[in-house]
């Protein structure tokens, strides 16, 4: 076999590599395709022989089934699609393979795909046409099927009628296709879309055909008569780039030899999608239009010296539109196309290894071929996709919403009973929430209400101000956790002076040494004022948090239940309820913060405690900076003598000693202070210093567990309480026309019901294409074949074999002939290389191998399994592409 030429260098990587290669071992090969010689390829058996055009036709078949079911586009199903400008004789290239004429007349040019199936059968020649809408294209909504239109033909004259009338029915989806086929009326219906991407299908057998597939697009524009009609010219570039684009699709290109290479769009568009060749199949039409003296450029592409594909060119001679005029019938077009490469200069002595290039015969053989060995390569890749497509849609359909209860009351009452556990179970505090719970986050804004009374204590300095005793020490009398404020964040500071003002100015008929309690009433009453905001506070808060988890739990088990409105009611219930308890707290919250705004409290054990504690450390501070207030305080230590060997003598320490043995046991340091001179104000002040700071420390004590404790009653357990009561009320569940309401709630959004429809309707023809891929014979076997074989290159492979080769490169075989690289291998290198460079399993492959052979790198993009691992296990076993 003779290789074409190299095709010209391009720095373009091909965005859409070529099929899969699939490993098929000789057994599985002669239950797919027919029994073969040891060692045989596909392209040693005779194309025309019976056995081989049954199973071909088995595989064309096969792919017409899973393009009935729509999943064409989905599992990237192989096909030819023809492609070319307007006016290249596309339709005549078309109808000389067919045999049946495409409507030619004004306005009705191919307008949709036309998908043609061609059969070779023993029996007498018959089409029919059918039409195929596929959801979602070209707005049509309804589910993928094929439908036949009008009866079966057995006159090639009622083809071109018929498929005219289809495709005016393919582009009016809202009026029944019937109607078109009403031939005793006049079908002139306005368009309601100039083009459409549903087909229509055209079915022909016969003796005289060859087993073939193929689509035939609208031709590409570039001008339009009517401004209005501007889009035409992208929406048929689309049409066309939505089958070409696919990796899967041969490319047809049909180019006329009546206009330059370069001036022919189809040509520009093909190279888009296919920037190597690796799949387009080129045809010359019109060669007899060649001016003479011109050739030489459509003879260079003809030998694939010239813009090169891997597939070649083919030239065609169609029927003049004399010829067809005069009524030449297809067998007459076939021998006028024969014998005009026959006779015809130069095409008659061009060689004789490019003769198979020219005549519409030699076209279709290779284009029969070549599609029956790539759907064959691309089987057990549909298979898995088929398998992974399921799974996915599987998945999706998990996250729709079940249909519709047939009880929506009992449903209904379901969802609240759900819903009003959930609340229970989050008041009532669940410990697998985390920090994020209910109840923990509560606590944490209890936390920080605690934290906020702290930082409103009043903070007395017992000195005057600008006295040089002003800083003073800290004590340690205070829990652990609580930090002594020098100054009061939000709270006031009093000095010395301030109290003792404020004691002599409230004096009125008291003895002398003697002060009113309004003084320490006034001090506390002015404190607690300042506790209004952080109550507010810590009350947005448990409000905020309570709502926010509120309202998950709402979507939660209604949000899927929006369309209908129940949703929206419960929300609405809830927030209402909400509302009232909260109503409740406030005025809870206002009484708890009139009942503190006058100082009492019982906790008197408590409270004279710290009074102790604080007039204590307010006296010893009054005379801070003296080494009289250094020794009475409890953690004193006597310095050293200059000499540093030994103590200073402890004036206080002895007379404590010495008060202890008149029998005054369990004197302190601090309790000498009361000995200190000062004068009754000073005393008084001190004093009331003491019982506001100690009455504080009960108060804001007992306040920072009772506020949180009211909310937690009366809004959040409140809540909890009545909601199931409230939302069964409501909502009226026992009232006579409850039924209607709780259906009306639970209607679903059209765009669920169509989704749900949707992919059910998916899944029908997913399982609907499994089950006709397990019919095939050999398939599943060939796949488990090839799962295996990837297993043992990825385990089992000699690492000492990964070495750089120079068998067959990224150009495949053309690159391998140009560099003389691959003289001493088997012929059938040369057309399995193009499809092992291709080959999808290598990076998988070699990425596995690489993580387990770090040392060994992979291999390199443009090199294949070949390159990678050695042709001879491969080679042996594998049907690849010409």
């Amino acid at each position: 076999m003779s290789a074409p030429s190299s095709p010209p260098a391009s720095q373009a990587d091909d965005n859409n590599p070529f099929f899969g290669f699939v490993d098929v071992n000789l057994d599985l090969d002669r239950e797919l395709i027919g029994r073969a010689a040891p060692g045989a390829t596909l392209a040693d058996q005779d194309i025309n022989s019976n056995e081989h055009a049954h199973r071909r036709r088995e595989l064309f078949d096969l792919i017409n089934r899973l393009q009935a079911i729509g999943l064409g586009a989905e599992l990237q199903l192989p096909q030819i699609a023809c492609i070319g400008s307007q006016s290249v004789g596309k339709s005549s290239l078309i109808e000389s393979i067919s045999g049946v004429a495409l409507p030619r007349a004004s306005g009705t040019c191919t307008r949709c795909p036309i998908e043609c199936r061609l059969k070779c059968t023993d029996e007498d020649w018959t089409a029919t046409v059918s039409l195929r809408f596929e959801s979602g294209k070209s707005g049509y909504v309804g589910k993928t099927h094929e439908t036949q239109f009008g009866p079966q033909m057995t006159d090639r004259m009622e083809v071109q009628e018929r498929i005219r009338r289809a495709q005016l029915a393919i582009l009016n989806p809202t009026i029944a296709p019937a109607t078109f086929l009403d031939t005793d009326r006049n079908i002139e219906f306005p368009l309601s879309r100039s083009f459409s991407q549903n087909c229509v299908i055209v079915v022909l057998s016969g003796r005289d055909l060859s087993d073939l597939n193929f689509v035939d697009l609208p031709g590409l524009i570039s001008n339009v008569a009517d401004s209005r009609n501007i889009g035409d010219i992208d929406l048929v570039k689309e049409l066309a780039t939505s089958y070409i684009s696919q990796p899967s699709c041969l490319i047809l290109l049909t180019i006329s030899c009546e206009s330059d290479y370069e001036n022919q769009g189809a040509g520009m568009l093909a190279r888009k999608y296919d920037p190597k060749g690796l799949r387009t199949i080129g045809v010359l039409t019109k060669p007899d239009r060649i001016e003479p003296g011109s050739e030489r450029p459509w003879i260079s592409m003809i030998k694939n010296e010239a813009n090169a594909l891997r597939h070649g060119w083919f030239s065609v001679k169609q029927p003049s539109a004399r010829d067809l005029e005069a009524g030449m019938s297809w067998s007459d077009a076939r021998e006028l196309d024969e014998k005009f490469f026959e006779e015809a200069a130069p095409w008659s002595t061009i060689e004789d290894e490019w003769r198979k290039q020219l005549g519409c015969s030699n076209l279709i053989n290779h284009l029969g071929e070549t599609l029956g060995k790539v759907i064959l390569t691309r089987l057990p890749a549909i298979c898995e996709e088929v398998d992974r497509l399921i799974a996915l849609n599987g998945s999706q359909l998990e996250v729709i919403p079940p249909l519709p209860s047939l009880d929506p009351l009992a449903e209904v009452l379901q969802l609240i009973s759900s819903f009003t556990r959930d609340v229970t179970i989050h008041v009532r505090g669940d410990p697998h929430s985390g920090r994020g719970g209910l109840v923990q986050s509560l606590v944490i804004s209890a936390k920080a209400f605690q934290e906020d009374l702290r930082k409103i204590t009043p903070v007395f300095r017992p000195t005057r101000k600008g006295s040089s005793a002003a800083v003073l020490y800290t004590p340690h009398f205070l829990p652990a956790g609580e930090d002594w404020p020098w100054s009061s964040e939000k709270g006031k500071t009093y000095w010395l002076d301030d109290v003792v003002e404020l004691a002599e100015g409230a004096r009125t008929r008291e003895l002398p040494g003697e002060f009113p309690f309004a003084v320490t009433e006034e001090l506390v009453t002015q404190t607690l004022k300042s506790w209004r905001e952080p109550v507010q506070e810590v009350f947005v808060r448990a409000e905020r948090i309570f709502v926010q988890r509120l309202t998950s739990l709402v979507e939660h088990h209604f949000g899927k239940h929006s369309h209908g409105g129940l949703r929206g009611i419960i929300q609405k219930t809830v927030l209402e309820q909400l509302e009232e308890c909260k109503t409740k707290t406030l005025q809870e919250l206002e009484f708890m913060l009139d009942m503190e705004s006058l100082p009492f409290t019982l906790n008197s054990h408590y409270y004279l405690d710290y009074k102790e504690k604080f007039h204590k450390y307010y006296a010893t501070s009054s005379i801070n900076g003296s080494n009289l207030a250094q020794s009475l305080r409890e953690e004193y230590t006597p310095a050293y003598t200059k000499s540093r060997m030994e103590r200073a003598e402890d004036p206080v320490g002895t007379a404590l000693d010495n008060l202890r043995k008149a029998g005054f046991d369990g004197l302190k340091r601090q309790d000498l202070v009361k000995l200190l001179p000062a004068d009754y104000s000073h005393k008084a002040a001190l004093e009331i210093m003491a019982s506001v700071r100690a009455y504080y420390q009960v108060a804001y004590k007992r306040f920072a567990d009772t506020v949180p404790l009211a909310i937690d009653r009366h809004y959040v357990r409140a809540f909890e309480h009545v909601i199931q009561t409230t939302l069964v009320t409501r909502l009226k569940i026992s009232s006579p026309d409850a039924h209607d309401r709780c259906v009306a709630w639970m209607t679903e959004p059209q765009s669920v019901v169509r989704r749900r429809v949707e992919l059910n309707d998916r899944k029908e023809r997913l399982e609907a294409a499994r089950m006709e891929l397990l019919e095939v014979p050999g398939v599943m076997a060939m796949w488990d074949r090839l799962m295996r074989y990837k297993q043992e290159l990825i385990s089992q492979h000699d690492p000492s074999q990964l070495q750089e080769s120079p068998k067959v490169s990224e150009s495949g075989y053309y690159e391998a002939v140009k560099q003389d690289e691959c003289r001493e291998l088997p012929e059938q290198v040369y057309s399995l290389a193009p499809v092992v460079a291709e080959m999808p399993v290598k990076f998988e492959v070699a990425q596995e191998y690489n993580r387990r052979e770090q040392a060994a790198p992979s291999p390199r993009p443009e090199h294949g399994l070949v390159a990678a691992y050695g042709v001879q296990p491969l080679i042996t076993r594998g049907w690849g592409l010409h």
